[in-house]
């Protein structure tokens, strides 16, 4: 986290996590970053980030569901 964000952006939670309070466009770079910080990751806001990133996530899993084809 403090290699990716300035210092004043991050506050360190009592149960250890950290939230990040910074300005990100809203784009498909953005998702595909915040994906690089797996399941530790939740996007609070904006909504519309949330939303676009809750959309990436059930691609993947469709993506997942079906067997392997070969």
């Amino acid at each position: 986290v403090f290699d990716e964000f300035k210092e004043h952006e991050i506050t360190q939670n009592p149960d250890q996590s950290f939230t990040i309070h910074t300005y990100l466009p809203e784009s498909d770079w953005t998702i595909q970053h915040l994906l690089s910080f797996g399941h530790t990751l939740e996007i609070i806001s904006p909504k519309t980030l949330r939303r676009q990133m809750q959309t990436k996530l059930i691609q993947m899993i469709e993506i997942y569901k079906n067997p392997m084809i070969t």
